[in-house]
């Protein structure tokens, strides 16, 4: 009688051994995220594949993020994991949401220095459409004040999420959008924990009433508003294209609610076609469509529309300037108003006129585009030419014709000719 010696299942040991491999290996890969330069084309070798899963982190017992791939690899010496068609996910800081929705082709996940990066690129195949798409609670940030929902949705290249300090990197054409509000820029860092956003490289906002781009910016989310610096320049949008406001200035705050006033600080500079304007501080109201310029303001203002060929005029007492501008008519006044649409001018509080030679003086003078007119009216004084003042209801100064017309509370109507 034979006896046949029993077969060890080899094809059971060989698998169960394989799973409980790839259960060690992401228990022991993802709890903790770790560091890379820069993503290049060049990716980890492969050691250990796997499918379709729940990547789950945890930092001191709390969960730090969720991501849910297609598929993933350990790397060598298992440093780095790789992540691969992120569907969706989550960032958390305290078990508390701070990113979601998150899409990405690819994921680097970093043991040592516990930090995620996500490419919108993935190397093995480049022709894939690029996605990296995000939600991070920015607080108000460009949103309506109906809207409670605290993340903006925003499109990066690539992102950088550090879990020992809370903070992410983006880099890259970013493209941060809002209910109201859209900002593009290239280099941003956010701090979850002090609630504040750095963006070091220059950033463009876009509203439906205005363009506005600056060097650098801070945005602050409990404030819900952004305070911007260097090389400043605000273009007011006007449904009449050939009517332009630009305002340049030191330094601009601009709020996430757009029925709060905008404040422009620093050598304010605003050009119109027929004017440029100089203050120390301008406050912009998009619902009454007005710019408010206080403090020593100084306009110049032209017959005609060629005011931008001087552009160049930086500084109202650079001595160029003035040589330039000894022709034109001058409206200095404590406090101006500019109406954007129809380019039109309110100045009260000590307000003066001067052409040439001839002066007049208010309380207020209103200035109108169209006409090339400023009617200044109440305490009005003009001066004659053997510079005596002469009391008057009001005095009409024609822009174009360099000519002012008294009229009230004078024994006889005159005018002063050119």
């Amino acid at each position: 009688m034979q006896h046949h010696q029993e077969q060890p299942p080899w094809k059971a040991i060989f698998w169960g051994t394989g799973a409980s491999i790839m259960l060690f290996a992401l228990a022991f890969f993802f709890l903790a995220p770790g560091n890379l330069d820069y993503f290049t084309t060049t990716l980890p070798e492969k050691v250990l594949e796997f499918g379709k899963l729940e990547v789950v982190g945890k930092e001191g017992g709390k969960l730090s993020y969720r991501l849910y791939a297609e598929q993933g690899w350990a790397s060598k010496n298992n440093v780095v994991t790789v992540l691969k068609d992120i569907k969706t996910g989550g960032i958390y800081q305290n078990e508390q949401l701070i990113a979601k929705s998150l899409k990405a082709n690819l994921v680097q996940l970093h043991k040592y220095s516990k930090e995620i990066e996500f490419f919108d690129r993935d190397p093995d195949l480049p022709k894939k459409r690029p996605l990296l798409e995000i939600e991070i609670d920015l607080g108000k940030f460009a949103e309506q004040k109906e809207n409670k929902d605290s993340f903006t949705k925003i499109h990066t290249p690539y992102l950088k999420y550090i879990e020992p300090t809370k903070i992410s990197i983006l880099e890259g054409d970013i493209m941060i959008k809002g209910k109201t509000t859209t900002v593009k820029t290239i280099a941003m860092e956010v701090d979850h924990q002090t609630k504040n956003a750095f963006f070091a490289k220059g950033l463009t906002i876009f509203r439906k009433d205005l363009t506005l781009e600056g060097d650098k910016a801070n945005y602050y989310f409990k404030e819900e508003k952004i305070e911007i610096e260097g090389n400043i320049s605000l273009e007011v949008k006007n449904k009449d294209k050939n009517k332009t406001t630009i305002l340049e200035c030191q330094k601009i705050t601009i709020f996430s609610d757009p029925a709060k006033e905008l404040i422009a600080q620093g050598s304010v500079r605003i050009i119109q076609p027929k004017k440029v304007v100089f203050a120390s501080e301008a406050l912009y109201n998009q619902d009454k469509k007005t710019l408010t310029l206080k403090n020593q303001v100084e306009a110049i203002i032209n017959k005609t529309a060629d005011i931008l060929k001087a552009e160049t005029i930086k500084d109202i007492d650079d001595p160029d300037t003035k040589e330039s501008i000894k022709e034109k008519t001058i409206l200095k006044s404590d406090l101006l108003t500019i109406y954007t649409e129809s380019e039109d001018a309110l100045a009260e509080e000590s307000v003066t006129v001067t052409i040439k030679n001839k002066e007049a003086k208010a309380d207020s003078g209103k200035y109108t585009d169209k006409d090339d007119q400023i009617l200044l009216t109440g305490n009005v004084y003009l001066k004659k030419k053997d510079k005596e003042w002469l009391k008057a209801k009001k005095v009409l100064v024609s822009v174009k014709d360099e000519g002012f017309e008294a009229i009230g509370e004078v024994q006889t109507e005159f005018k002063v000719k050119k």
